[in-house]
């Protein structure tokens, strides 16, 4: 009996063994095989939004002969130029594509733009993926002084430059790259997962931004800074002191480079130091900088936060 019942445990065993090894071997084969296909710009699951008044749409790129003062961009994949040019109308570009249902979508109303990605609709199943290029080209009368600028994107790489916006700038983008050249928002948001952003002779009364791990940096002149970062590391580099600063990281460092100003903060990280050449004066909670002044409120787990002026 002994004999018996220890066959049969060495037998499962074995069998157990075996198929676990199968098992481990068919997800190393799918994870490869998916892994080479979304190389090749192929996936499984969806692509595409539904989005009102399809039919009111223009299909594929073109000319816009009316007035626009705010501009609104749903894309996917690839990349989007937002820039201003010398001319007398929008002009609407993308790479060409071979299907008429993945050509953009483009319907201006009461002065608003909107770009759609491809034809309204949802596709399930295996999709490719199309990486289109789209170009946006505002006159410069107008880039001078649009009321807003909406993107938002999954993996595209995002540019905008010499564009002003009365109202605000929003981007929202996963693992695509920003880059901001001689842009002025009154509010500015940017929510990027793991892409870079990058923002040279860039001016806002207020900036928000969220990341992952994407490192984000600024320059220019901004009013008020709030960030939110996991492992990403912020730079900001601005000529004028920022009214108010909250900050919060983990595990990404917090650089400012700010002119000689008065400065009231509140530091608190649990393995976090601060370094820089300003001299704070430490009083109970909070450090004080020439008798205080702009309000920094900067919180980490193990980011370090630096400071110079």
């Amino acid at each position: 009996m002994k004999r018996n019942a220890i066959a049969r445990i060495i037998i499962w065993s074995v069998t157990a063994f075996i198929l676990i090894g199968i098992l481990s071997s068919a997800i190393i084969f799918k994870n490869n095989w998916l892994s080479q296909l979304t190389n090749k710009g192929i996936s499984f699951g969806t692509m595409g939004s539904k989005y009102l008044d399809s039919e009111k749409y223009t299909v594929g790129g073109g000319s816009v002969i009316d007035d626009v003062d705010s501009l609104e961009i749903n894309w996917v994949d690839g990349k989007i130029n937002v820039e201003a040019y010398d001319g007398d109308t929008v002009e609407i570009s993308e790479t060409s594509v071979k299907d008429s249902d993945d050509e953009l979508r483009y319907y201006c109303n009461n002065g608003k733009l909107i770009i759609q990605y491809r034809v309204s609709g949802v596709s399930f199943g295996v999709t490719k993926s199309l990486k289109k290029e789209l170009t946006v080209k505002i006159p410069a009368s107008a880039a001078a002084g649009l009321n807003e600028l909406k993107i938002d994107s999954a993996s595209a790489d995002i540019s905008v430059s010499d564009m002003s916006f009365t109202k605000q700038l929003e981007l929202d983008n996963v693992s695509g790259s920003i880059r901001l050249s001689n842009v002025k928002a009154a509010k500015t948001g940017i929510d990027n997962v793991s892409g870079r952003i990058k923002a040279e002779y860039f001016v806002t009364d207020s900036l928000s931004v969220d990341t992952i791990s994407g490192d984000a940096e600024f320059k220019g002149e901004i009013g008020k800074i709030e960030s939110d970062s996991v492992s990403g590391e912020l730079k900001v580099e601005s000529a004028i002191m920022p009214i108010s600063a909250d900050c919060e990281s983990v595990s990404g460092n917090i650089s400012f480079k700010l002119p000689d100003e008065g400065i009231t903060l509140e530091f608190d990280s649990v393995s976090g130091d601060i370094s820089g050449n300003v001299g704070f004066v430490k009083k109970g909670e909070k450090r004080f900088y020439r008798n205080g002044g702009a309000e920094f409120e900067i919180e980490t787990t193990s980011g370090d936060f630096n400071i110079e002026i």
